[in-house]
């Protein structure tokens, strides 16, 4: 399991361990952004809303 910071203004899931410095989340100021723990949520926000997943955090192993 993960957290998540969903972007509402560019509409991406970053997954929080991840966030690095080509993340546009870090632009974004925090009237924008929402904090997630379910990945179900996640993948219904992708599926049902069009959101995507961050390219520079997903998939990310440490």
């Amino acid at each position: 399991m993960g957290q998540y910071y969903i972007d509402h203004y560019n509409a991406e899931i970053h997954h929080t361990n991840f966030v690095n410095d080509r993340c546009t989340i870090l632009n974004v100021a925090s009237k924008h952004r929402a904090t997630l723990q379910s990945e179900r949520e996640v993948a219904r926000l992708c599926r049902d809303s069009g959101y995507v997943k961050c390219a520079c955090c997903d998939g990310l192993v440490i």
